[in-house]
Order: C-alpha cells, then structure tokens, then sequence
C-alpha cells in the first residue's frame, strides 16, 4: 500500500474543539450514516474544469491550527487513566514507555518537528527507508538521517517491524507511507492494546488497482483510530467523511524551517549566487523547486514558459528528475541546491511557481515550496491540485494566485500578470509571510 497523495475538496465544516476536555474517544464501533460515495467516480472533478477562484474563499478565514500535542494528550488520558484495566504496576509502565512515530525518512523540514515532539512527549521514530517515490534523492540518505538526529530515531530493518514496535510502546503514531507499515503499525496497536493515531496526507486515495484494493482497510483505519492529525483542512475533509465524524480529527500545519526561509538575504549574496548558477546578473527570475517529473506538472509549465516568452526573464527549475533537459535562453536548470542555499534563490526571484497535477497516482498532499517562498515574502502561483491551496494556505489573490491544474494557458496568463506588475507581487508576498507565520513547528 504505498500511498502518495489524494484530492477531495467537497465542502464540509473543519473540526475545531475548543479544547481538551471536548474531544472524546473514537468507537471501534461503525459509525453511522449514509455509505461513501465509489471514489472512482468522479474522482478527479473540480481540478481542470472550474475556475480555482469557485473554490477559494473571498477573505482569509480565522482557523485555529491544531497540534499533535493535543493528540497525544487524548490518547495517554483515554488509554491511561480511563480505560486501563491492568493492575497499577502495569499501567505505570505503559506510561513510561516511549511514543514511537513511524515513518521513512527523516527530511530535514521534519526534523525540528520531531526534536519538539521529543523533548515535550518522548516521541521517538522509527524509519523504514525504502524506494518512496515522492522523496527526493538527496533525502533518502537514511543512516546518515539517523546518525545525525538531534532525538532518538530508529532504523526498522522492514515496514513489518513496524507492528512489534507500536506492541512495545505506549502509543504509535503511523504516517502514511508505505505498502505495509501502515497495517502492520495498526493491528500491531491492537494486538498491544495500545492507541493509534494516523498522520493523514491523502485528499483523494489514489485510483490505481493496487491502490483501490486498500482503501477498504484504510476506511476503517479512518474510522477506528483513536485520533487522527491532518496536513490540512482539505484532508479532514476528506478523513472526516470516511470516520463519520470529525470527533479527534485534528489539523497539525505543515511547516518548514522560518529562521532558515524569513532570514535576510543581502544583495550581494543574490549577485553570487546568480554568478555561481550561470544566471544574468541583472533580470526577471521565475523560480520552481521540486522533482522534475511530470505530476509536478514540469512539463505544462516548459508549454506556459515558451508561450510568455517574456524576453529577459529566466526561468530556473532546482531539482533533478527525468525532465531535466537542457539550458536555453530564457530556462536554466540549477540540478540540487542545497537546502542552506535556497533562502537565496527564493530572495533572488520574482516568484515560485507550484503547478503540479492530479493523476491516478499522484495528488500534491501540500507543496511545501509555498511555504518557504512565503517565508522569503515571495508570491506563489499554485494549481488547483496542491494541498496548500485547498488547505487554504495559498489563497487566490490574497496570499498567491491560483490557476487550473495542467492549463498552459491559465499559467502562462498568470506568470505575464506577476512579471508585469510589481506592486502586485509586493502585497501578494507581504500578506503571505503575514499569513505563514501560523504554519510553525510550535503549532505543529
């Protein structure tokens, strides 16, 4: 079950218990109602044929941003203090042993998330590596991960060892990855008598064979868990018509590294940093980071590129992939920038571009890129079919523009208006460095 990404935007009120003592626990008992509709009806609606203003809201909403903090803290009171039937002893022990977070990779925006967790709730992970392919290549440096972790972190020798490390701790938290950490981390949990919580990306269960033939697991996965966190609004949503309601569906925002993308970059930092990347030194500068493959939707921006044809701006695309192709005048290929080098490049261009696809496979669970570019104030167009914009961080004309997913056209209009319009590009990148600052670790 290597689950990547999802899509379901139909409209539906996000959870939001005002505090602690509200949230109960989830029956394991079916949750009543009327049955889910066939996802493979219908499943890719809404992302090419309407308008992306139809689906963004006309101000900015006040949502508060829920923490995997209160999670845990559900799960150790219901666990602990409410259900434990075993003598004293035994329910002391449960408490003092560690919380295990299962996943593949340590990447390095996860890092500070995971020290947090650690040091307020003895989180520890346990990676199970692996072929992922939405991980870059530069992040699949596993043992190096585990070495260099500021926490206690873990290496699992297979996915199925995923099921005696949740037995063996005082509850599991299982990101969704893999083909069988997932199930083995769930009936693990229930075999140990132990809480699970999902860390839920999907926004559409992805429509291949393979993949349908699990969603009938992951429905009752959704229903039964004893919490579960969420990139987003857009994937409560979609969580919460599966588990009936939104009963300890929680939203933990995805966050990057703010002192490393909101630092200062000076002017002549960018003039080196154009120097050493064989950029002009003077010029428009579109920016796009990410794997160059085509659901990041590579390919529709080259087409909406080639159609601007603006003269003496650069395209620049930061990635390796099987899209990489050659330099032209106009589009430049930077191959990997470190992660320490992209603060600079951000301060350097005009504006990202996020304009990745749905497929069968493939739906964008957040993108990232809009969060770092934010950071760096700098204005993000984004396609319908990336979880920031349906989780409402990119908001269309407010916090960055939004086009219709694989539209060359769409894109193409959208890059013209921000590269002739500067006053425009400047209060699209203040509102949205106003509006990331919520999108923190400590909220996380």
């Amino acid at each position: 079950m290597d689950i990547v990404s999802v899509h379901d935007i139909s409209p539906m009120t996000t959870h939001r218990p005002p505090h602690l003592g509200g949230v109960n626990a989830t029956s394991d008992k079916r949750s009543s109602g009327s049955r889910p509709p066939n996802i493979a009806t219908g499943a890719l609606e809404h992302l090419h044929g309407v308008p992306p203003g139809a689906q963004q809201p006309h101000d900015l909403p006040h949502r508060p941003l829920l923490p995997p903090g209160l999670a845990i803290s559900i799960v150790q009171y219901q666990y602990v203090h409410e259900n434990c039937r075993l003598p004293t002893a035994d329910c002391r022990l449960r408490t003092a042993l560690s919380i295990a977070l299962i996943t593949n990779y340590l990447p390095p925006y996860r890092v500070p998330l995971y020290q947090l967790l650690y040091d307020r709730h003895g989180v520890e992970v346990h990676c199970f590596g692996g072929e992922a392919g939405y991980v870059a290549g530069a992040q699949r440096d596993l043992d190096r991960q585990i070495a260099a972790a500021p926490f206690p972190a873990h290496r699992l020798a297979r996915q199925a060892d995923a099921g005696r490390v949740a037995r063996e701790s005082s509850a599991v938290i299982s990101a969704l990855t893999g083909r069988v950490a997932v199930p083995a981390a769930w009936y693990g949990a229930r075999q140990g008598g132990r809480p699970f919580v999902l860390w839920a990306s999907l926004w559409r269960h992805p429509l291949t064979l393979a993949h349908l033939t699990s969603f009938t697991f992951m429905r009752r996965v959704y229903r039964r868990a004893d919490a579960v966190l969420t990139y987003g609004e857009h994937v409560s949503r979609y969580v919460t018509r599966y588990r009936g309601s939104d009963r300890n569906v929680l939203v933990a925002p995805q966050a990057v590294e703010a002192d490393l993308f909101g630092r200062a970059v000076s002017r002549e930092e960018i003039a080196t940093w154009r120097r050493d990347s064989g950029l002009p030194p003077e010029g428009p500068l579109v920016l796009y980071v990410g794997r160059l493959v085509p659901e990041k939707g590579v390919e529709v921006l080259l087409g909406a590129w080639r159609e601007l044809a603006s003269e003496g701006a650069t395209l620049c695309l930061a990635g390796e992939g099987p899209l990489r192709g050659a330099d032209e005048p106009g589009l430049k290929y930077l191959g990997h920038v470190e992660r320490q080098t992209l603060p600079v490049a951000y301060a350097a261009a005009d504006f990202a571009v996020v304009p990745s696809l749905a497929t069968r496979r493939f739906l964008e669970p957040w993108g990232l890129v809009c969060n770092e570019a934010m950071h760096a104030a700098r204005p993000v167009i984004a396609s319908a079919a990336v979880g920031a914009v349906a989780g409402g961080l990119v908001i269309h004309g407010q916090t960055g523009m939004v086009v219709r997913a694989g539209d060359e056209g769409d894109l193409a209009s959208t890059m013209r208006q921000l590269l002739t319009d500067p006053a425009l590009r400047e209060r699209l990148g203040d509102r949205g460095r106003v509006v990331v600052g919520d999108y923190s670790y400590e909220a996380a």
